[in-house]
């Protein structure tokens, strides 16, 4: 054996290791690290397929290929984009964005996310004393509830034009995870609860704490509430994660749209949109819905001095007594 293909066989070795390591992510914190980078693992088990077919390992490059292929399968399915006329209902754009807590680009921040133009904004790592001086932002945002802390990951918001509907499950903020949530009144007889959240990291920032925490949530999106349920934010972890499908659960949501790579390891803003889209980034924000509410369209979006791609979604939310 060759020594190019001996190092090939090795690099080979390790990308498939990982591939079966984030198989596990439900039963350890390590595991779920390596789930994370699932995507990317399989592009490059696919890499090494080619190159070990190359120096004529065939045998090796035909498993690594159906390992890569089954990861790739495995990344979860996204609800089809729905057309105007797929439900009727209230049209509305929502935008959930990690602003970054040591950001230093606040005021261009804030003006990306009024360009934006939404109706609903979910915010995670906000920066202190942020709201405080983005004057404009308030104006535009009269409703919200806001959980401000001191440590980091620091504050969590939704901030809102629509105003807060009477009744159902009521308005709250705190910690482990980092959240806010509250029920908006969106006209026509429509409602929605809508909740941000910021899990930590897998093994290093509690994440499987968080998420067994997560069902004392259930009562906020219980049907006698009536309202469906968005449930959006940063959950460092991915769609196919087992933290993300417990949360799910509990909201009675799920992930929709196509995957995007919306974190970075430098500010978004120097990178091409194109970049968004997998295999570069980790697709680490998302946005939950519940199965009656219809998505239009989703994008990601920089934020000036965030290392996270911001993500807008326009959604079409029915009223009451049309829900499935």
């Amino acid at each position: 054996m060759s020594a190019a293909l001996r190092l090939t066989a090795a690099a080979a070795l390790a990308v498939g290791g990982l591939l079966i390591l984030g198989a596990f992510d439900a039963f350890a914190p390590v595991a779920a690290a390596a789930g994370a980078l699932r995507a990317h693992l399989a592009v490059a088990a696919l890499g090494c397929a080619l190159a070990l077919a190359a120096q004529g390992a065939r045998g090796g490059a035909l498993a690594l290929a159906l390992a890569a292929l089954i990861a790739a399968a495995s990344l979860g399915p996204t609800r089809a984009l729905q057309t105007e006329a797929a439900v009727a209902g209230r049209h509305i754009t929502l935008v959930t964005a990690n602003l970054l807590r040591t950001n230093t680009a606040q005021d261009q921040a804030a003006r990306d996310l009024l360009s934006l133009d939404a109706d609903i904004l979910a915010l995670q790592e906000i920066p202190p004393s942020f709201l405080e001086t983005q004057a404009a932002l308030r104006r535009a945002y009269p409703y919200g509830r806001v959980h401000v802390s001191p440590v980091p990951p620091n504050g969590q918001a939704v901030l809102s034009r629509l105003p807060l509907a009477k009744g159902g499950a009521p308005p709250r903020a705190g910690h482990q995870p980092g959240h806010a949530a509250l029920t908006l009144d969106l006209g026509g007889g429509a409602t929605l609860r809508v909740m941000s959240v910021h899990f930590g990291w897998p093994a290093i920032g509690g994440q499987e704490l968080q998420i067994a925490r997560f069902d004392r949530f259930a009562t906020d999106f219980a049907p006698i509430h009536g309202a469906s349920a968005a449930l959006v934010g940063d959950f460092n972890a991915t769609r196919w994660s087992a933290t993300v499908a417990r949360a799910g659960a509990v909201a009675g949501a799920a992930p929709v749209g196509p995957l995007r790579g919306t974190y970075r390891a430098m500010s978004p803003e120097r990178l091409p949109r194109f970049l968004s889209v997998l295999p570069f980034g980790l697709p680490i924000d998302h946005i939950l819905l519940s199965r009656d509410v219809a998505l239009r369209r989703l994008e990601a979006v920089p934020i000036a001095g965030s290392d996270h791609m911001a993500l807008r979604a326009e959604l079409i939310v029915p009223p009451r007594e049309d829900r499935p």
